[in-house]
């Protein structure tokens, strides 16, 4: 049950806006229901986007919000990534996300990817987890729409104390079709 409108591309920006509700509306408690919206500039080697999402859970009287902030320049030979992110949950836990990036072409079909992203949790004033992690990956254009791909993700979490909490490594080995 949602509503959807990406704009028509005004020289080289553009955006979408959606919202929709659930169908868990009770009586006494209202549905749950998620807005979001974003623009972004797309203009040769510039990428630059911010995003807005609002989900807010049944009946409640707080909502979660995400904010997203992208941004690439490609230089050719290399592609530079980076993203800012910003979570407020309802019970007053923020999150701020951040991300570098870098693709760099190995020919005209194959692509190496690297990344390197890091997050803090903060509980009403009181420092949280903190997570960081990074990941390789190999990609391989078959066709215009079809690409394999293989990599891998590590990832660990530490308590303000210092102490680790968790550490994941996750392999990855996939094909993707667009239609």
């Amino acid at each position: 049950n949602g509503v959807y409108y990406a704009t028509p591309s005004f020289g080289s920006f553009s955006g979408a806006v959606s919202f929709a509700t659930g169908e868990d509306e009770t009586p006494g408690q209202g549905a749950s229901n998620i807005m979001a919206l974003h623009v972004e500039y797309d203009n040769g080697p510039v990428y630059a986007g911010v995003a807005y999402q609002r989900q807010r859970p049944q009946g409640s009287g707080g909502s979660d919000k995400f904010t997203r902030i992208n941004g690439s320049y490609d230089l050719g030979a290399v592609r530079l990534l980076a993203s800012y992110g910003h979570v407020r949950a309802a019970a007053g836990e923020k999150t701020n996300e951040y991300h570098l990036g870098v693709d760099v072409p190995l020919g005209r079909a194959l692509t190496l990817s690297g990344g390197y992203a890091a997050s803090r949790t903060r509980l009403v004033g009181v420092t949280g987890s903190k997570r960081t992690g990074y990941g390789v990956a190999l990609a391989y254009e078959l066709s215009r729409r079809t690409t394999v791909y293989t990599g891998v993700h590590r990832d660990t979490e530490q308590a303000s104390t210092g102490v680790k909490i968790d550490r994941n490594t996750v392999y990855a080995v996939g094909l993707t079709h667009t239609f």
